[in-house]
Parts: C-alpha cells; sequence; structure tokens
C-alpha cells in the first residue's frame, strides 16, 4: 500500500471516528457520508479503483455487502434506530483495513 493511500486510509478511520459519534448523536447526516466527505474517495475518485475498501469487495455502491451501503440505507430510510450501529460496522472495516496495512 502507498504512503498516499495509507494517509487516506488513517483519514478515513478518523472521519468515521467522527461519524460515529453523530450517529450516536442522531446527528449523521448524508453530507456526512458522500465522497466528497471521503478522504479515500478523495484519492480513489468515483471507479473506487485502488481504494482498501473497494479492493477488500466492500466497496461502497457497488456492493451489497457493503458497511457504507448499510449506513446509506439507513439514513435514506429514516432508520434512525439502525444508524449508529452501521456506522460502527463502517468504522470496525476500515480499522481492519488499517490494522492489516500496517502490519504488512
Amino acid at each position: 500500500m502507498t504512503d498516499r493511500t495509507l494517509n487516506a486510509l488513517r483519514a478515513s478511520v478518523a472521519h468515521w471516528e467522527r461519524n460515529v459519534e453523530r450517529a450516536n448523536a442522531g446527528q449523521l447526516r448524508r453530507k456526512h457520508i458522500i465522497g466528497k466527505a471521503c478522504p479515500l474517495c478523495s484519492v480513489f475518485g468515483p471507479s473506487c479503483f485502488g481504494c482498501p475498501l473497494f479492493e477488500a469487495g466492500q466497496g461502497c455502491e457497488d456492493e451489497d455487502s457493503s458497511p457504507w451501503k448499510a449506513v446509506s440505507h439507513a439514513l435514506a430510510h429514516n432508520k434512525r434506530d439502525e444508524v449508529p450501529l452501521a456506522a460502527e460496522n463502517m468504522l470496525a472495516a476500515l480499522r481492519q483495513l488499517l490494522k492489516q496495512a500496517e502490519e504488512a
């Protein structure tokens, strides 16, 4: 993994730590999870190729098993009780990828 990718992954973990706080406070909104807000998306753009989440089979919009998609779905369907757990799952996926990258 390149330094640029690793730095974007670290920034994404920090971003989702804030998103989990927002979710737990009932304040997470779509603007917090879209590509413009994502450090990984700022590096890999809409194609996602090279994004560690995408490469792990958990790409945001293209994968049914995506933890991001669960957050997006909960927000879009106003399922506020599902948002905190979905955000935690997204953060956990990113942390796992970061751990793997730092151990490599």
